[in-house]
């Protein structure tokens, strides 16, 4: 029979006793390069201290469930896995479950190997997580184990996808813009397609239409690639025309730096001539003159939800499990729009 006190000892218990939180305890077990190698020692002797490594196998043993959840990433360099991977980690961390990695790096058969080995560990679950939006190959299906596609999906409903909610991302930045009065906007958005594009694009077209603005297919243009070249290039090539925008918004923050290049060389400024909006919310928008107001990817909540929704998989409690969930970002404004009226900075409009 298990010892009462064995019971309580959690990853919670050693954070309590260092004065760390639940995740920097649950990397430094991992022994994750995120933690100083100090820290690290203090978790592992406090750790040993308490019996918990022991007490983990011992209860792996009895209850056969290793409380072992494995990620795979197309790319684990890209800013946007590590902040879903943190979303993850605070609620596996709250669970008392570990996470092991798998960096697929954009190739599929090393995926493969990796899932496979990963089965070998008697994991409980897996979470893929992809570096763009997109439709996930459903190789993954052939599992024994509960699958949740992290900012990616799937086009079948066994394993649940988390995705931003890219159409409310869309009518947020369009209709700001509109508020702000601006009726001649331009979109200049990454290649057509990707499902980003087509759901930030769709979200648009309903703000013009809930306000009874008419849609000018001129001003839409697709970039070949979601970066700041493109962004340029596009931006260049729209103000060539008869018709100027007051407003521009960007498929995401990398387009719109390319945009405001543009404006900028053209004699524009931002936001007094043309407004800009991007989407992200890279690191970058705060260091670009002005700075950038945009649409932030909730890509921490996105990792949260993710783990929540296969911890409730893992346990049973599969009732209610959406084919996708779509999370809500929020409208970040900063400096790079102004009113029609104003000419000054940024200004929200009254609700």
């Amino acid at each position: 029979m298990m010892d009462k006190n064995e019971k309580n000892i959690t990853i919670y218990s050693i954070s309590q006793k260092l004065g760390l939180s639940p995740s920097t305890v649950s990397r430094a077990l991992r022994g994750s390069p995120l933690v100083r190698e100090e820290t690290r020692k203090r978790v592992l002797r406090v750790a040993k201290e308490l019996g918990y490594a022991t007490n983990s196998f011992a209860r792996s043993l009895r209850t056969k469930k290793s409380h072992i959840i494995a990620i795979i990433t197309e790319d684990i360099t890209n800013p946007f896995t590590s902040l879903i991977i943190k979303g993850i980690e605070e609620v596996t961390a709250k669970n008392n479950y570990h996470i092991i990695y798998g960096n697929g790096d954009g190739n599929l058969n090393k995926e493969k190997r990796y899932l496979n080995a990963l089965i070998q560990r008697q994991i409980e679950g897996l979470i893929y997580i992809s570096t763009v939006s997109r439709e996930i190959k459903d190789f993954y299906l052939n599992t024994s184990i509960p699958v949740i596609f992290s900012y990616s999906y799937s086009l079948t409903p066994d394993i649940p996808s988390i995705i931003p909610d890219d159409l409310y991302g869309g009518y947020i930045a369009t209709e700001y813009l509109i508020k702000l009065g601006h009726k001649r906007i331009a979109f200049i958005f990454g290649p057509a397609g990707y499902k980003a594009t087509t759901d930030r694009l769709a979200g648009s077209k309903k703000a013009f239409e809930d306000y009874n603005l008419d849609w000018d297919h001129r001003l839409v243009r697709h970039c070949k690639e979601w970066d700041s070249a493109s962004g340029y290039k596009e931006a260049l090539d729209l103000l060539s025309k008869d018709i100027i925008p007051t407003a521009i918004f960007a498929g995401n923050d990398l387009i719109a730096v390319g945009v405001m290049d543009a404006l900028r060389e053209k004699g524009l400024n931002v936001p007094k001539d043309i407004s800009v909006v991007g989407y992200d919310d890279r690191e970058v928008c705060g260091y670009v003159r002005p700075k950038l107001t945009t649409v932030r990817l909730p890509l921490v909540e996105i990792g949260k939800k993710s783990a929540e929704i296969l911890i409730n998989h893992i346990n049973g409690k599969n009732e209610g499990i959406e084919a996708i969930t779509r999370v809500k970002g929020e409208l970040i404004i900063r400096d790079s729009c102004c009113s029609l009226g104003f000419k000054s900075k940024e200004v929200m409009p009254e609700k």
